[in-house]
């Protein structure tokens, strides 16, 4: 067994154009990397930490497609998507590691806060183009090999917009809803840093009003999250693949 520790903690989209990267590690306890929730925030403030932390992988390569509804005057909602992408290398020892130059479909990511991260610009808002599949190049360094790979054997989970109220009342449960969810291994349910794990393509979740009640009132996000991810040995390294819909909508805590 390989010893030292690699995890991807998270990364999540704000708002427009937005984006907040973490990255931890913790412990790995077996060859397979597994699914493990990130921790909540419990803060209204900061969003939760929505992508996968994954246990046991030398490395871990996630394309994000975000969507948010916004209500504008005489316009009514419209919904505004953002894609990203997020890569995480690790050496034996459990360090963060450069793998050379990242690039997600045409779009190079940028290595900063021990990731890769592609960061949406005022030219390009709507960030990588994702509609014609995705497409990972890594020159590789400090051990992790040269690879290019087509992750197309797999598909972005489909996520329905938020149905449920923009208003919550924090002295009682509150649940959180969407229409349907469609082709995810797991779905993450968030209200501000408040984070909730449910199984494959569940639609709806329950927070309580003794957690709601730990968040401050005034203006938050509230998240469904469904990924799929897939793992592969490339030169005798553990790389794992995902893809991952982010379904938001501001709400008012009260």
């Amino acid at each position: 067994m390989k010893l030292g520790n690699r995890t991807l903690e998270s990364f999540s989209l704000v708002a427009l154009a937005s984006l907040v990267l973490l990255a931890t590690s913790c412990s790995k306890d077996e060859e397979t990397a597994t699914p493990v929730t990130p921790t909540s925030t419990g803060n209204t403030n900061s969003t939760a930490n929505t992508t996968p932390v994954l246990t046991g992988a030398d490395g871990a390569l996630w394309a994000v497609s975000t969507a948010t509804n916004y209500t504008f005057p005489f316009l009514g909602t419209i919904q505004i998507d953002v894609n990203t992408g997020v890569a995480v290398f690790w050496d034996d020892a459990g360090a963060a590691i450069q793998a050379g130059t990242v690039k997600c479909n045409d779009s190079t990511l940028t290595f900063t806060n021990n990731a890769y991260a592609f960061q949406p610009t005022g030219g390009n808002v709507n960030g990588i183009e994702f509609s014609g599949g995705v497409n990972w190049n890594v020159t590789g360094g400090n051990g992790i090999p040269t690879f290019t790979r087509n992750t197309n054997a797999i598909s972005f989970p489909i996520v329905d917009t938020v149905s449920s109220a923009g208003t919550i009342d924090r002295a009682v449960d509150y649940t959180l809803t969407v229409a349907s969810v469609y082709g995810a291994d797991s779905v993450y349910f968030a209200i501000g840093g408040i984070l909730k794990r449910q199984g494959a393509n569940d639609n709806t979740c329950t927070f309580t009003a003794a957690e709601l009640g730990t968040l401050n009132a005034g203006t938050s996000v509230a998240q469904v999250v469904a990924f799929n991810y897939y793992p592969e040995n490339i030169g005798g390294k553990d790389i794992y693949f995902g893809r991952e819909r982010v379904v938001t909508k501001l709400v008012t805590l009260q």
